[in-house]
């Protein structure tokens, strides 16, 4: 199966809804993962008469044995539902929740314990969003986008689909799945592709790469290193606040500051141009939107802004 693959996702035991029920997007179902212990893979997704089966692997790499499992999200999800597994429908952002067994996600393991170094092969039951290509969501973390799906699904209804709210289309529509993208210490994998949140490699308006930015460069490099091209584009992007100009020669040091750290990872033999484009090349809309409370337009507004302050690098 072929298919865009984000950032390995992580995630810890007993992973924990935090917000409301609906959610607007996938990420608002399931609280931000703490440092990793857990490792989750996708392997494939198969479309069969009862919904889903997502399958993958899970790698543990605590300092001691675990049990693995994942609550099914506690009280703010629907009843027989786990929201830390979503399968979203590309075409309108539909969300598949996996299916529960009592308070956990329906986990079929391979091994229900594992060892520090150990991995396991894990099988969950995720009610169908429809659609012939899906991002999925393991653990909390957006782990591939651009699975492909044979057929389109179920004609009627699923009680464990969600309808995102009309916010989510009318303000950023298919670039808030991106507020999940930068999934491992700020790098966010599509395809051969990286983007890297500046929010993580830079303080406010510094072109300088702050203490948080070596994990980033480090998860940038050991995926380009495992594609064939050698010749990259680095590309900074801000947001559309303050001025035009400035923004457009902050975006152009912020990529070179970039270029530099992957120079020194990636070593010799490899051709990296560095470019800023300022705000003129978003990938979310960054406009208020109308028919909304203030805080609810101030933060769609500024969800957009975040998504869209990146450097992105793309191999070719």
């Amino acid at each position: 199966m072929t298919f865009r693959r984000a950032a390995a996702a992580t995630g810890v035991l007993a992973l924990m809804a935090s917000s409301a029920w609906p959610a607007t997007h996938p990420s608002d179902a399931v609280a931000a993962p703490r440092p990793a212990e857990d490792t989750w893979s996708l392997t494939d997704v198969l479309r069969t008469d009862d919904g889903l089966v997502v399958t993958g692997t899970i790698g543990h790499h605590g300092q001691h044995p675990a049990r693995i499992e994942l609550s099914a999200g506690g009280s703010a999800v629907p009843q027989g539902w786990c929201s830390a597994v979503q399968v979203v429908n590309e075409e309108d952002l539909r969300v598949g929740l996996a299916q529960a067994d009592g308070d956990e996600c329906a986990l079929e393991l391979g091994r229900a314990t594992l060892q520090v170094g150990e991995q396991t092969t894990f099988s969950v039951p995720v009610a169908d969003p429809g659609g012939r290509s899906v991002d999925v969501v393991l653990a909390g973390r957006l782990t591939a986008t651009g699975v492909p799906l044979d057929g389109r699904g179920p004609s009627s209804p699923d009680p464990g689909v969600l309808t995102p709210a009309p916010r989510v289309t009318a303000v950023v529509g298919r670039s808030e799945l991106m507020t999940t993208r930068f999934t491992r210490a700020g790098a966010a994998v599509t395809g051969q592709s990286v983007d890297l949140s500046t929010d993580v490699l830079f303080a406010f308006d510094s072109d300088v790469l702050g203490p948080d930015a070596g994990a980033a460069i480090a998860v940038a490099s050991q995926q380009l290193q495992a594609q064939p091209s050698r010749t990259l584009s680095i590309t900074g992007h801000t947001d559309s606040r303050g001025d035009t100009a400035y923004n457009l020669g902050l975006s152009q040091r912020r990529a070179e500051a970039v270029r530099a750290a992957l120079a020194a990872q990636l070593g010799a033999g490899w051709t990296l141009n560095a470019s800023g484009v300022g705000e003129s090349d978003p990938v979310a809309d960054e406009s208020r939107p109308s028919g909304h409370s203030g805080a609810e337009a101030d933060a769609a507004v500024a969800e957009a802004q975040r998504v869209d302050r990146r450097v992105a690098v793309v191999p070719g």
